[in-house]
């Protein structure tokens, strides 16, 4: 069972994350945090590659979902990752379908939740090229 969609790019890091606010707006989401999480590891001491988390949100589906059930507050907001790959950047999202499933919420549930899963894909294929 799918829990993420990964893809590398052959561009830089900060190239990558520049891209991320412009693409997810383009898709009809918005970022509403980003956090240096690579920064936040090293500076405890840890060594770390470039890692950065994006919590972006469409707030009609956001709505959609927590409408239907409570425990959609602890999976939203959705979650794109972007990582330093050695020579290559990777750009991730969180796929909750294993959740979903669990849930048993109902067809019309697992329907919106199959066209964020569409949206956060084309989100990241369009990041990466």
């Amino acid at each position: 069972m799918e829990i993420e969609y990964r893809r590398a790019a052959d561009k830089t890091f900060n190239q990558i994350c520049g891209k991320v606010k412009p693409v997810v707006e383009k898709n009809g989401f918005v970022v509403v945090a980003e956090i240096d999480s690579s920064g936040i590891m090293r500076s405890r001491g840890f060594k770390y590659p470039d890692f950065r988390i994006y919590d972006i949100c469409n707030a009609s589906y956001a709505n959609r979902l927590l409408s239907a059930s409570k425990l959609f507050e602890t999976i939203i907001p959705c979650h794109l990752i972007v990582r330093d790959a050695g020579g290559k950047t990777e750009v991730a999202a969180g796929i909750p379908t294993p959740i979903i499933s669990a849930l048993n919420l109902g067809p019309d549930v697992v329907a919106t939740v199959n066209e964020v899963i569409k949206i956060l894909k084309v989100i990241v294929d369009n990041i990466v090229i």
